[in-house]
Order: C-alpha cells, then sequence, then structure tokens
C-alpha cells in the first residue's frame, strides 16, 4: 500500500484507525480528501468502473463488484480483516445505508460506525412512516399522499392541488440508477399519473406532496453530528442559492445561513427521533415548510416550522368528568375520526383507506372512538370521559389525504 503526502505537510498516524469510505463521488471523495490531508489512513470502497472522479492521492481504492447488494457486506469484512484495529466506517451513498445497517452485525467485529439504531433508519428512509412522525411531534407538514395502488391515485388526483411534487417513498437502488430524476415537479393531473406509472417500475410505493411555492434560495439546511447519547457535537446553518432540478433537486451552489428556528427545530426533530451520527434536515424558509431530511442517505422526511398552521389537538377539563377536545389546522369540510390509545407509540395503520400510516400512538386499547367533521378548520366537542380514559392519549387523523395531529393527552 503506497500512501501520499500533499504538500509536504499531512503525515501518517500509524496508531489512528484506519477509515473506510463507502462511495467516492462528491461527498465520498470530499471526506477522502478532508481525512487524507490530516494524515489518517483512508480506504475507498467504489464500483469497479474505473471513473475519472475516483482518482484522489489521499485513499487506496478498493473496487466491489456489487455496491447495491450483498457483495458490500463482504468487501468491507474482507477489509476489514486485514485491519490492525477496527477501521471507522463512513457511508456517503444513500443505497449503502439500509443495507449496511440490515447487516450491522456482520460488519460490527471489524469496523466502529455512527448509524442510529436500525429502527430509527428504517423510520427514516421511508417519507411517509417519517412524515407521520414529525406531524405526532407537532411539525408542520406540506399535505401528503401515500400512492401504492390505482386506488390511491384516484383519490389522490381528486384531492390534491396543483402543482405539486412526486417522489419514490424509498429510494431503491433501483430507482436511482433508473430514474432520470430524484423528484418531479408535476403541472397537470395527467403528468402525475403517467409519473406515476413510470416510477412504479421501480419503486412500488409513492409520495405526491402539495407544492409550497417559493424560490430555491428559500431552503434552509442544517447540519449535525450526534454522539452517542444523541447530543449534538457540531452543527452548520446554510441555504441554497441555486439547485438542479429547480423546484426539487440537488444544491448546486449554497451559502452559510444562521437561522436560530431552524436549527432549533432540526435538533428537535432528531432528539424525538433518539438519533446518532451524521443528520441533516432542510427547511423552506420564509412559509418554513420542510422539503426534506438527510443522513448521508438524501430526503428522509418532509418537516416544516411555519406557513399553514399546523393540524393539533388539545384536551382540556377534568377526568373523570367533562372534557374538551378542540382542534385547529385542519382542512374544511373534511372528515376525522378520533383515536384513543392507553399508552404513546408507532403503530401503524394495517388495512384500509390509511393503510400505511403511522401514527404516534401505541396498541394498548388502540381504538377509533369517534368520526366528526373537521368544520371550517378549527372546532370542538365535548365528551363526558369516563375513569378508563384518564390519562390515556388522543390523536385525529383526518380522512381524505390520512393526515395526522399531534397527539393529546386526557387530563
Amino acid at each position: 500500500m503506497k500512501w501520499h503526502a500533499a504538500r509536504g505537510r499531512e503525515r501518517r498516524r500509524p496508531t489512528a484507525a484506519t477509515a473506510v469510505v463507502v462511495g467516492l463521488h462528491q461527498n465520498g471523495l470530499g471526506v477522502a480528501r478532508a481525512l487524507g490531508r490530516q494524515g489518517v489512513a483512508v480506504v475507498a470502497v467504489d464500483g469497479p468502473q474505473d471513473d475519472a472522479y475516483g482518482v484522489t492521492r489521499y485513499a487506496r481504492r478498493v473496487a466491489c463488484p456489487d455496491l447495491r447488494g450483498h457483495g458490500l457486506i463482504d468487501t468491507l469484512v474482507d477489509i476489514g480483516r486485514t485491519l490492525d484495529q477496527k477501521g471507522v466506517l463512513i457511508l456517503t451513498l444513500d443505497r449503502s445505508v439500509l443495507l449496511v445497517s440490515e447487516h450491522r452485525a456482520e460488519i460490527e467485529p471489524y469496523f466502529v460506525h455512527s448509524l442510529p439504531d436500525d429502527a430509527v433508519v428504517q423510520q427514516l428512509m421511508n417519507k411517509t412512516t417519517t412524515e407521520a412522525f414529525a406531524r405526532a411531534q407537532g411539525f408542520h407538514v406540506p399535505r401528503t399522499y401515500s400512492v401504492h395502488d390505482e386506488r390511491d391515485l384516484d383519490r389522490c388526483l381528486e384531492d390534491i392541488d396543483l402543482p405539486c411534487i412526486l417522489k419514490p417513498e424509498v429510494k431503491t437502488v433501483e430507482f436511482v440508477e433508473r430514474s432520470p430524476k430524484k423528484a418531479f415537479f408535476v403541472r397537470t393531473r395527467d403528468e402525475l399519473r403517467e409519473l406515476w406509472h413510470m416510477v412504479t417500475q421501480w419503486e412500488p410505493g409513492v409520495v405526491v406532496q402539495e407544492w409550497i411555492p417559493g424560490p430555491d434560495t428559500q431552503l434552509v439546511f442544517c447540519l449535525y453530528y450526534f454522539d452517542r447519547e444523541g447530543q449534538p457535537l457540531a452543527a452548520f446553518g446554510g441555504r441554497k442559492l441555486r439547485q438542479f432540478i429547480p423546484h426539487c433537486g440537488t444544491a448546486c451552489a449554497a451559502e452559510p445561513w444562521d437561522d436560530a428556528t431552524a436549527m432549533s427545530e432540526g435538533l428537535r426533530f432528531f432528539r424525538a427521533a433518539g438519533y446518532r451520527g451524521f443528520g441533516a434536515i432542510e427547511f423552506k424558509n420564509i412559509d418554513l415548510y420542510s422539503t426534506g431530511a438527510t443522513n448521508y442517505f438524501d430526503d428522509l422526511s418532509v418537516l416544516g416550522l411555519g406557513g399553514t398552521p399546523p393540524y393539533t389537538c388539545t384536551i382540556t377539563g377534568t377526568c373523570p368528568g367533562t372534557v374538551r377536545l378542540e382542534w385547529s389546522g385542519a382542512e374544511p369540510n373534511r372528515q376525522q375520526g378520533i383515536l384513543f390509545a392507553r399508552n404513546t407509540g408507532n403503530f401503524t395503520i394495517q388495512n384500509g383507506t390509511c393503510a400505511g400510516t403511522q401514527l404516534g400512538l401505541g396498541t394498548n386499547q388502540l381504538q377509533l372512538y369517534n368520526t366528526i367533521g373537521t368544520g371550517s378548520g378549527a372546532g370542538s366537542v365535548n365528551a363526558q370521559a369516563g375513569p378508563g380514559a384518564c390519562d390515556g392519549f388522543v390523536q385525529l387523523i383526518q380522512v381524505p389525504g390520512c393526515i395526522t395531529s399531534n397527539v393529546a393527552q386526557v387530563p
């Protein structure tokens, strides 16, 4: 193995752990250069093709014939067996995160990593479950529809306002390799139907989301690194100046940007998720709607900070006795279900119109208590709460759209 030093200043540190970077595109190349310039030994795992972008003096390149499958795990294990001590694994490709997380037991004898628990990874890699989690935490979220079949698509077409955004529910390897775009800005219903048929060739679940107007310069991003206890060790804020594709692309130019509200809300989201390691989240400022969250695996979620009021509920009164349920931020003249459970959690609805929607409630005595109208979007209703309801939890779910409110506790 031959190590190079740039400008005569870098020195290899023989006792330091080796960094193993997966992916040598712009992110991986940046990591390899930053570590190599500090004298850290770097091994970079990339595909078998000998592309110019993968040439660097700061890393030993290892070709992996199967970056999308278990071949990556096998390559990492082979590298790990050659190291004098555990290496530090750094993932810079979206598609490698789920794979490594699912097979972490095979690579952990040879590497340390900063991935959160697999349950957290699985939740945040899926846009539908992430959006439901964000709503349960009280974030403002653009109207979002999970589309898995023609019936879902027809309901969405009847209800969605245009323009809108279409993106895969989970960014699969096949989608990344075949799709001409990572997300689609849709102007007509015919275009929406056509794009849905195209994307579902590669990813069975699709998310359709209302478009929040405003220039790309309103997109604010917050970057963090969290320790094992979920405490941020470093943070950075910025905003996009230009992205490609416009409206729903990747940043081409950005600048540092101080937005205390966005930084605080980003921390709140990651702490609620039980997150650790590298994380980033984007908000659309001014209207302050979020447009994505990433942990080197790109758009995880759709969150928000302001603009249209969130769908929220509160419960006041005395239990047992008369309690008042109040709601606001609902869409006018819709139906909403009142859900009750004895505990909070992350139960996912299995059947019916809202199948796949994740609640903020657990399964202990989970039930649909009643169905009422949303009225003008805000309102209230009184009920007699018996002893069995005291200290329980309530969440509202609006249909169509399967939009969920925050979780409120019965006093």
